[in-house]
């Protein structure tokens, strides 16, 4: 008779899933001493995710692409911009999948953990300060709205000293005009 070194790894429990606060350290346990490892619950989840961010990553770059990366009357077109981001995360996605097929994809040492309340509310204010200029941007000073998006973050959401919060926002702003409206010429609502 052998005595079995790895709980669950007997024919009643082989094909449950691995799960609780050990479940990576039993997984592993499996496959080092040879035995067949059981289904990592992870897989699945990292599968379907790969798969959903290259699809509409895959989508949005074509749909981004009919909205023409040059515009009519200045360098960048409308759809540059989303055109980027999604070229980015096309890319991510296919490299997620390519782990998740190799079974290489990195996991944290620790469970990870829901914020709590104070991070509920730092993500709400991030949340926030992007929406709500995208929701204004023709109406407001492109400078103005850079300047209000970066004090916001900086300020409420990491508890910079308000004067660095200042120097950075002003300086993130003057970037980004001077980049985006003298570099690559683009018209931005501007009020002065």
């Amino acid at each position: 008779m052998t005595t079995n070194i790895y709980p669950g790894n007997d024919k009643a429990s082989a094909s449950a899933p691995v799960s609780g606060p050990n479940a990576d350290a039993e997984f592993r346990a499996g496959s080092d001493a040879g035995l067949a490892p059981r289904a990592d619950p992870r897989h699945g989840r990292d599968m379907w995710g790969s798969a959903v961010t290259i699809v509409v990553s895959a989508l949005a770059l074509q749909r981004s692409s009919s909205y023409g990366l040059r515009g009519d009357t200045q360098v960048v077109g409308p759809g540059l911009f989303p055109g980027i981001v999604s070229a980015v995360l096309l890319v991510l996605g296919i490299v997620w999948a390519l782990q998740t097929w190799r079974r290489t994809v990195p996991q944290p040492d620790e469970l990870i953990e829901l914020p709590d309340r104070g991070g509920v509310l730092r993500i709400a204010i991030t949340v926030a300060a992007m929406l709500v200029p995208a929701l204004v941007f023709d109406q407001i000073d492109f400078r103005l709205t850079i300047f209000a998006i970066a004090f916001v973050v900086l300020r409420f959401v990491f508890g910079a000293p308000i004067v660095m919060t200042c120097l950075v926002s002003a300086g993130l702003s003057a970037v980004c005009y001077f980049g985006l409206s003298v570099g690559l010429g683009m018209v931005l609502p501007l009020s002065f």
